[in-house]
């Protein structure tokens, strides 16, 4: 009878050492995503910061910069892309 009783005692220890230590581990997981969120959050703040902060410094407007470079990169598209445009707009053909 006493070592089922010290088995089941052992055992109790165990799972509240367990709990315990489960505990510690998401409390340390916690704290470590909101070390990263408050990181990435400056972070991307001070980049945006930045971009914005340069972009009003620039002469002229975003609404000022020519289209060009779109129709450039379309005319630069392989034929076979502008083929399958064409297919999957008129699938009878």
């Amino acid at each position: 009878m006493a070592s089922t009783e010290h088995d089941i005692t052992e055992r109790k220890r165990a799972e509240k050492e367990l709990k315990s230590l489960y505990a510690r581990v998401v409390s340390a997981q916690e704290t470590e995503r909101m070390r990263v969120a408050r990181e990435l959050h400056d972070g991307v703040g001070q980049i945006l910061s930045g971009i914005k902060f340069r972009l009003e410094s620039m002469p002229g407007k975003i609404e000022d910069i020519p289209r060009k470079p779109k129709r450039r990169s379309i005319k630069l598209r392989p034929s076979s892309i502008e083929l399958f445009r064409k297919s999957a707009a008129y699938p009878g053909i």
